[in-house]
């Protein structure tokens, strides 16, 4: 399949490319210097998209809630490398056919949100996050390989299957002490009483102790 490639600043248009739109499966815009994207809507057979080396910050356009891809359903390969990607919640749970994402070296820091991002799409096999601040975190490695099981390749490291075990045993481990705390919450004694609900209370037992020797 032949790649259509745009190299160019920010200001470049759907018409310098020169071909019917749904005949297009590969677009390159790497290296354009891009820091926002227009709606690739128009391209229902793409398959594979380079935006690597930009300056995008986020995958939404400009004054929407959805990202420029969010038609682009048959996406298997997206790369997003080097770029300044903030978040990418709410913009690729929707691509089921997805297999390869390179999102490495961006300034990715919420591990968990970014995770949960991708947990829908499990055709997911190469997946790299280093270079994002969220890759320094303890566990990291651990957490991405158990809540993505379908990747196979994580960081340019396959992930092995002594990997996967212990990413069990520390997710299980892990559920083990969170139920213990919640339960340890459960049966917390009640608190004492206010001083005024106290001494009501011992008002009404002395009067009920003095009716009773006064009728005896």
């Amino acid at each position: 399949m032949d790649t259509d490639y745009i190299n160019n600043d920010d200001d470049w248009s759907h018409a310098k490319i020169h071909k019917p739109a749904n005949s297009i499966t590969e677009l390159y815009f790497g290296g354009s210097n891009l820091k926002t994207m227009k709606s690739l809507a128009q391209y229902t057979n793409l398959q594979k998209l380079w935006l690597n080396s930009n300056q995008l910050r986020t995958l939404k356009l400009i004054n929407q809630d959805y990202s420029f891809i969010r038609f682009n359903y048959r996406l298997t390969e997206l790369h997003l490398q080097r770029n300044e990607l903030i978040t990418i919640t709410g913009t690729l749970s929707h691509l089921h056919c997805l297999q390869v994402l390179m999102l490495h070296n961006n300034q990715l820091s919420d591990l968990k949100a970014t995770v949960n991002e991708l947990t829908s799409i499990d055709t997911l096999k190469r997946l790299n996050f280093f270079g994002n601040p969220m890759a320094l975190d303890e566990g990291y490695r651990m957490f991405v390989i158990y809540m993505l099981p379908s990747v196979k390749v994580l960081d340019r490291e396959e992930i092995l299957d002594t990997e996967r075990i212990l990413a069990q045993k520390e997710n299980n481990q892990y559920n083990k002490i969170r139920n213990q705390i919640g339960f340890m919450r459960k049966v917390e004694t009640k608190p004492p009483p206010k001083k005024d609900e106290f001494l009501g209370s011992n008002f009404q037992r002395n009067n009920t102790r003095s009716s009773s020797k006064g009728t005896s």
